[in-house]
């Protein structure tokens, strides 16, 4: 915006006022449609050990001009290898214009793991683009139990019902005499077979 104005010698003013405007890139980033600003985090919440979980974010350019940005995108802070991202974004973004790139969090051990991504790109007051990652690793919550169940002369027993104590409920043998039961893990108690007129030992 610029205003001139001059006054001459019998104190007439002469002048004029003009506005301008410069084009430049603005970065926005969102996941679905949650924005998260420069410095901002996103949780990928709990996954299972050895496990993986990919979440999309948006880049968007909310600017007049061309977004450049510095790829390949990478990943740093204490659990980075824990983070991955699996397809980078494309540059440059036009105005109005926009492109993805997916992080996967697959933990290798329990328990919260955070990192962090540094985007560079020609945004004047949001270069680099800062996201902080977390995620929390769980140990697998089931345990699986299993068996056969034979005569003694080794010929499978079908039909026999296994009742697990402290509501682990029940299973029941096939024609393999084989049976199967998952039960939440930190469950104990015992497992009795049942079969009428049978006894077993």
């Amino acid at each position: 915006y610029v205003r001139a104005y001059a006054t001459n010698s019998v104190g007439t003013e002469y002048g004029g006022e003009e506005s301008f405007s410069t084009a430049k890139p603005e970065m926005d980033l969102k996941q679905s449609t949650t924005a998260i600003a420069d410095g901002g985090s996103h949780d990928f919440g709990g996954v299972i050990i050895n496990q993986s979980t990919d979440v999309v974010f948006t880049i968007e350019n909310a600017g007049t001009s061309d977004l450049t940005l510095t790829t390949p995108i990478t990943i740093g802070g204490t659990d980075a290898g824990q983070f991955s991202v699996q397809t980078q974004p494309t540059s440059p973004i036009t105005a109005s214009g926009s492109t993805t790139f997916t992080v996967r969090f697959s933990p290798t051990s329990t328990g919260v793991k955070t990192a962090n991504i540094s985007i560079a790109n020609n945004d004047g007051d949001e270069n680099p683009y800062d996201i902080n990652l977390t995620g929390t690793c769980f140990e697998y919550p089931f345990i699986h139990i299993s068996g056969y169940i034979k005569y003694s002369n080794g010929n499978p027993v079908e039909g026999v019902e296994v009742n697990f104590s402290n509501s682990g409920l029940t299973s029941s043998t096939n024609a393999d005499g084989f049976y199967y039961r998952t039960i939440s893990k930190g469950w104990s108690g015992t497992s009795a077979p049942v079969l009428t007129e049978h006894g077993f030992n």
